[in-house]
């Protein structure tokens, strides 16, 4: 389990990268999880209804694993049009990254999981899920 950063409040030189798009098909959380991939990246939410406990990142190749430097963005695109992105810093050689969350989030709320490297430039892949009632 990674340390999470959320935009704009961490100590962290990364800029905000807001309404990020993925051709992933949307699914619930409800009632206990939801999991996707795109491209290279994959997703799994799990919760129940509108609360999150945790969201794990992953590469959807066997062989890839997390490379010194590279960092995992979260992003959450609610109703009202506004967007907070978390970021974290998985351990180099893992496989998959989790992110402790545990709270609600507003109805119809999406997510969407992306891996960098170290200078900003994204691994291929974009998965989100819509977290629901």
């Amino acid at each position: 389990m990674s340390q999470i950063f959320k935009a704009g409040v961490a100590a962290a030189a990364i800029l905000v990268v807001a309404g990020m798009q993925s051709n992933a098909s949307a699914a619930t959380i409800s009632p206990r999880q939801a999991d996707g991939c795109n491209g290279r990246v994959c997703i799994n939410v799990v919760g129940t209804g509108l609360h999150v406990a945790y969201i794990d990142t992953s590469f959807s190749g066997d062989l890839d694993q997390f490379q010194t430097g590279q960092y995992i963005t979260q992003t959450f695109s609610y109703a009202n049009g506004n967007t907070e992105t978390y970021y974290a810093y998985p351990r180099s050689g893992d496989r998959l990254d989790n992110i402790q969350y545990n709270r609600n989030f507003p109805n119809n709320t999406k997510v969407c999981t992306r891996i960098r490297n170290s200078n900003g430039t994204a691994i291929s892949g974009n998965p989100c899920e819509t977290i629901h009632s």
